[in-house]
């Protein structure tokens, strides 16, 4: 990596990968990434446990999940034990630098069911196993979010990951972001490292994460989570589910991409190790590093109590109460104090204020006040040094500069993007880990979209000012309006039977990418917000919640192979040219999957888009078509699901609007009402792209139709006044 050494690289791509949709330049590194930590796998039995030793075959799957779980229990034993003898400031220490991997749990399958694979089996369990992992619509079950807890409990806060001062966190060191590296580098290749991503789930769901996180975390959800066999239970196991039906559809390569699975499951291990062997070996090695650990778990706690007295020129009270607190910085302040005289102990008037009759008395127990003596013992100075303070060799954060960002890849400014049809970018984005060169004409087509909505001047899409009040009654305004504009068929249909089919089968590239637009929306740095929570749960519900015989999509195909209509795969080059399909056909689903390659780029906009998807067919639209499906005797539960779940009350309208009052709350708690008025403005952009993107099909539906169903229409009117007359 350019001007950055290796030990700094999974520090330095940790956030933009985490923001991999705005860095796609950084594909290819992440791939290298990703090799390097899949290199670093023993490769004999004599180099790691038994258990993971010789990789055998597939068709030893299930008993290999048995020795995993049985193995990941005596882990924990082993662990446990270890660190009962650990003072408490080294298990919060342990806690904090197992932060940035335990806070993106399930990251490396936040693509794996994506609008591509989400009607598979496989994609269904991928699904499945990374709702588990956020929380399933609930953030208060999110793996990150029951981790943050319990580190709050313990005094340490941190930022969220994808903020950049994560990663400028100077008390988060090295190896806290190696471990990361592997997970994160597996997330924007779900096609190419499918085998590794289901190895690491495998050993994650089934053995458990790190066994000394396990073992020094307190009792919680979090803990529960990887031990109670309610909630690990079934993740692991269809985890197990989830490999034996990738390597069921590999066929031939079932072998090969077993061993790549295994092989993945080897190296997650070895990241553990490496990372609990640097935790050792920072402990047993470095007595400041126990005496940083100890300042951070006791900070948060002594804020308040410290009144008139300074370290360093600063109240200790404004030590203690700042969030991170400057721990490093604090101990410089420290040593440099009379209040340590460095190498000697015994003569530091700070042990002595922790004596019976101190006013610190009864503040460290034994064990901590051990932690002191070493670290004023190992300080440089004693005998050959001559007494009192020594210099500070370096700045408190309250009189520097914060520490630099890591050095980034620099970001690269795309030329230009030539304009891409319709057609090819359904196709390409469908396919975006081989086509990221996309990406620009994708972002381009999302621009061009919005700037035409902003000029959309139809009655009942005027903006309105911002408030929850507001926006329900236009809801409710419109949905009246759409039931109350129903009229039940007097006669038969003006669309025949053969013509009904054919526009059946011109919504099959828009209804095959059902909830595409929220297909990234529930990703690392969204998950775990009450807005990305309940994106993720109406994508769910759009793609069967991890049931193919319930995903939308499949609904339309098996109603148009009854039909006898035979389409190519979606997502092949072939159905994106299939001379059956007008041109408008593309128009809303292309835009669906541009707009949701970049969910925070455009979140106002998505959540404006998302509520008039799920609103807009409910009444007359849905209730015209199910009559003229009936009238041919085709089955229109297709339509009819979409009428029932979509609706205003507690369907997906409601959870819709509930997003943007959430989105909007939390926009206020930020800034004022400006600030908020112009994001409503941009989520009403966003709900006005529909009468954009659909006007191409209208357009096309009505060169074809509309010749007839005049026609069929003078028709009946001649008929009529014939009849009459006579």
């Amino acid at each position: 990596m350019q001007g950055a050494t290796a030990e700094a690289e999974p520090r330095a791509l940790y956030w933009p990968l985490l923001h991999v949709d705005e860095h796609p330049h950084l594909l290819p590194v992440a791939r290298g990434l990703a090799a390097a930590a899949l290199a670093a796998a023993p490769v004999s039995a004599q180099d790691g446990p038994e258990v993971l030793g010789d990789h055998g075959g597939p068709d030893d799957l299930p008993a290999r999940a048995e020795a995993l779980a049985a193995w990941g229990v005596a882990r924990r034993e082993a662990a446990a034990a270890e660190v009962a003898a650990r003072p408490a400031a080294w298990r919060v220490d342990a806690l904090r630098q197992y932060a940035p991997c335990a806070l993106l749990e399930g990251v490396w399958l936040e693509r794996g069911a994506d609008a591509s694979r989400a009607h598979t089996p496989l994609g269904g369990h991928l699904l499945w196993l990374h709702g588990h992992a956020i929380g399933k619509g609930d953030p208060t079950r999110n793996a990150g979010n029951e981790y943050r807890g319990l580190l709050r409990a313990l005094g340490v806060d941190l930022p969220p990951p994808g903020d950049r001062t994560f990663v400028e966190d100077p008390d988060l060191r090295a190896e806290a972001f190696a471990l990361a590296a592997l997970p994160l580098a597996l997330a924007p290749s779900p096609r190419a490292l499918l085998p590794e991503a289901l190895g690491l789930s495998l050993l994650h769901f089934t053995a458990g994460p790190s066994p000394l996180a396990l073992a020094a975390a307190p009792p919680g959800a979090w803990r529960e989570r990887h031990t109670d066999e309610a909630r690990r239970g079934p993740a692991a196991a269809r985890a197990l589910v989830a490999l034996r039906q990738h390597l069921d559809d590999a066929g031939a390569a079932a072998l090969a991409h077993w061993a790549r699975a295994w092989r993945a499951a080897r190296a997650w291990h070895a990241a553990l190790e490496r990372w609990a062997a640097a935790l050792r070996a920072r402990d047993e090695g470095d007595p400041r590093a126990r005496m940083l650990a100890l300042v951070r778990r006791k900070a948060p706690h002594g804020a308040g109590y410290h009144r008139q007295h300074t370290v360093g020129g600063r109240p200790i009270d404004a030590w203690f109460s700042a969030r991170p607190v400057d721990a490093e910085g604090f101990l410089e302040a420290l040593a440099a104090s009379p209040l340590v005289v460095p190498g000697r102990p015994h003569e530091s008037r700070l042990l002595a204020l922790l004596a019976f009759g101190g006013p610190m008395f009864g503040v460290f127990d034994a064990a901590e006040q051990e932690v002191l003596r070493a670290w004023i013992a190992a300080l440089p100075g004693g005998a050959a040094d001559a007494p009192g303070p020594r210099p500070s060799a370096r700045q408190p954060r309250s009189a520097r500069q914060p520490a630099p960002p890591p050095p980034l890849l620099p970001a690269r400014a795309p030329a230009a993007p030539a304009r891409v049809g319709d057609r090819d970018l359904y196709h390409g984005l469908l396919n975006v880990e081989e086509r990221p060169d996309l990406l620009p004409a994708a972002d381009a087509l999302v621009r061009r979209v919005l700037r035409r909505a902003r000029r959309v001047r139809a009655a009942h899409l005027r903006p309105f000012p911002w408030s929850p009040a507001a926006l329900d009654a236009w809801i409710d305004r419109r949905h009246r309006a759409q039931v109350e504009a129903y009229r039940p068929p007097t006669g038969p249909p003006l669309l025949d039977r053969a013509d009904t089919v054919w526009v059946l089968t011109q919504m099959a590239p828009t209804v095959l990418v059902d909830g595409a637009w929220l297909q990234y929306a529930a990703r690392a740095t969204t998950a775990h917000t009450h807005v990305g929570a309940v994106l993720h749960v109406i994508y769910a519900d759009e793609v069967g919640g991890g049931d193919p015989a319930r995903n939308h999509p499949n609904l339309l195909r098996r109603l148009l192979a009854d039909l006898g209509v035979s389409l190519p795969p979606f997502e092949s080059p072939e159905f994106a040219r299939w001379p059956g399909f007008v041109e408008g056909a593309f128009a809303p689903a292309a835009f669906w999957l541009a707009i949701g390659q970049h969910p925070r780029r455009y979140l106002p906009e998505l959540l404006g888009l998302n509520l008039a998807i799920e609103l807009t067919g409910l009444g007359a639209t849905y209730m015209q078509a199910i009559d003229l499906l009936r009238h041919h005797g085709i089955d229109p539960y297709l339509i009819e699901l979409h009428n029932t779940v979509d609706n205003p009350d507690t369907g997906h309208t409601a959870l819709a609007a509930w997003a943007v009052k959430r989105h909007l709350e939390a926009v206020a708690a930020l800034g004022g009402p400006d600030l908020v008025a112009h994001e409503w403005a941009r989520v009403w952009t966003g709900l006005r792209t529909t009468a954009v993107t659909r006007r191409p099909l209208a357009r096309d539906l009505a060169l074809r139709l509309g010749p007839r169903v005049l026609w069929r229409w003078l028709g009946r009117r001649v008929r009529a006044l014939v009849g009459g007359a006579a």
